[in-house]
C-alpha cells in the first residue's frame, strides 16, 4: 500500500503529465506499426519523414527533462523505427531514393526470395 501512495504522489506518478502524456503518446507507434501494412501509394513521405525527425529528437528529450520519463522514451525507438521502414518503403515505390540505394535494396530482396 505504501509503494502505491508513494507512486501516487511522485512526480511522474498517476497525477502528473509525466505519466498520461507519456502513456498516450504510445498510440504513435501503434498507429506507425498498422500503417506499415498499407501500400506504399498511401504513404506520405513528408509526414513519416517528420515522424522519424520526431522521434529521434524527442527521444533525446526524453533524457533531458527532469523527471526522467522512461515511459516516454520507450515509445520513441518503435515508432522511429516503424516509420523509417514506412518511409523507406514509400521512397522506393516513388524512386527518391538514390539509384545506388535502390539497387541494393532489389538485389536485398532479390537475395531474400530465396530463404
Amino acid at each position: 500500500m505504501n509503494y502505491i501512495r508513494s507512486f501516487w504522489n511522485s512526480p511522474t506518478g498517476l497525477r502528473s503529465t509525466h505519466f498520461w502524456g507519456p502513456t498516450f503518446n504510445w498510440s504513435l507507434p501503434l498507429a506507425a506499426a498498422m500503417d506499415m501494412k498499407n501500400p506504399a501509394e498511401t504513404i506520405s513521405g513528408k509526414m513519416t519523414g517528420v515522424m522519424c525527425v520526431y522521434s529521434a529528437l524527442f527521444m533525446r528529450f526524453a533524457w533531458v527533462i527532469r523527471p526522467i520519463t522512461h515511459i516516454f522514451f520507450c515509445a520513441m525507438p518503435p515508432m522511429r523505427r516503424c516509420n523509417c521502414i514506412s518511409f523507406q518503403g514509400g521512397s522506393e515505390l516513388k524512386g527518391t531514393l538514390p539509384t545506388t540505394k535502390r539497387k541494393r535494396i532489389q538485389s536485398e530482396k532479390y537475395l531474400t526470395s530465396f530463404l
